[in-house]
């Protein structure tokens, strides 16, 4: 063999190995969670919010007013985002697609940041 193809063969040789370490948290990365799981948060929440209005008679102005008299904590999707919350309808839903931290407000059109701690918008936070 000539030499430019042995020192070819070891450089690779050497790059596998040394990708090697690497390759369980890459095939974790590229694992994704089901979605599914998420179908029983989504329903306590929505059984908390349908409890709140049964004893007050009005839907919850935002989910956080149901910690902790009908729910212990409002639980976050599999991949971290708050769950949608009509609070005209008191309807409980799946985040919109995409990996956006902004959503449109119902029937208005108008984009409002999510703030990833609360789960409360903008236009939610003003009372809007």
């Amino acid at each position: 063999m000539e030499t430019k193809t042995l020192i070819i063969i070891i450089v690779g040789i050497v790059a596998v190995l040394a990708i090697i370490p690497f390759v369980p948290k890459i095939l974790k990365g590229l694992e994704t969670p089901d979605p599914a799981m998420d179908a029983p948060k989504l329903a306590r929440i929505q059984e908390a919010v349908e409890a709140y209005q049964e004893y007050l008679g009005l839907t919850p102005q935002r989910l956080s007013v149901l910690v902790p008299e009908y729910i212990d904590s409002i639980p976050r999707t599999y991949d971290g985002r708050a769950f949608a919350y009509d609070k005209q309808t008191g309807t409980v839903s799946m985040p919109a697609k995409g990996g956006s931290a902004t959503q449109a407000i119902s029937g208005s059109g108008v984009p409002a940041t999510v703030d990833a701690f609360t789960g409360l918008s903008v236009r939610e936070e003003l009372n809007f």
